[in-house]
């Protein structure tokens, strides 16, 4: 039997108390633990946590640990293939985008971003889509976290103050701030509005 098997049937079985999950940094431990023995394990233990123990993520903690410390540490060990494993699998998205306690900052924000700068409007429409439907914070406080990351990192790609936007970035970025109900709407759309 292949080692990596042999060390996750130890995981497995050292985890597989009824109540394991529960105690405060028990659910980050288990993901690093398989992260440790391969990449996949850990995305696939991501998986399972946000398909069969989804309430957990109701923990501040828990939901930090996971949605934040642990995303930052796969993210870290291969940009493109956790963006790619997110962007293909729905729960991936709910988890890490709709159930986070703040999906704005740290890694979520620099996906998104990414996206933006990249043009890559299909993708960026599907977490836009998530954020939406996330109840941790505020779409409209997000949006401008969003904007000013985008545009900052823009503004460097392209060497100037005044970046030229993408005119499908531009699109999309209309698009989901006519959604905000708040103060934070007219202010996005003048800043588009001062870029095209």
């Amino acid at each position: 039997m292949d080692t990596k098997i042999i060390k996750l049937y130890d995981v497995l079985i050292k985890y597989n108390k009824k109540d394991f999950l529960l105690r405060t940094s028990t659910a980050y431990l288990f993901l690093k633990e398989l992260f440790a023995i391969d990449y996949d394990y850990g995305i696939y233990g991501c998986y399972y946590l946000f398909t069969k123990h989804e309430k957990l993520l109701e923990y501040k903690t828990i939901n930090e640990d996971v949605t934040t410390t642990f995303l930052n540490e796969i993210f870290n060990a291969n940009k493109n293939k956790t963006v790619k494993n997110i962007l293909e699998n729905q729960m991936l998205i709910k988890g890490f985008f709709i159930l986070a306690n703040d999906p704005y900052t740290g890694v979520q924000l620099n996906i998104l971003t990414d996206l933006l700068i990249r043009a890559k409007v299909d993708n960026a429409e599907t977490l836009f889509k998530a954020l939406l439907k996330n109840t941790n914070t505020s779409f409209g406080d997000g949006m401008v976290k969003i904007f000013d990351q985008y545009k900052k990192q823009l503004e460097i790609k392209q060497g100037t103050a005044t970046p030229v936007l993408n005119k499908k970035t531009v699109l999309l970025l209309n698009e989901y701030t006519q959604k905000i109900k708040g103060e934070q709407k007219p202010l996005i759309l003048q800043r588009i509005k001062e870029l095209t």
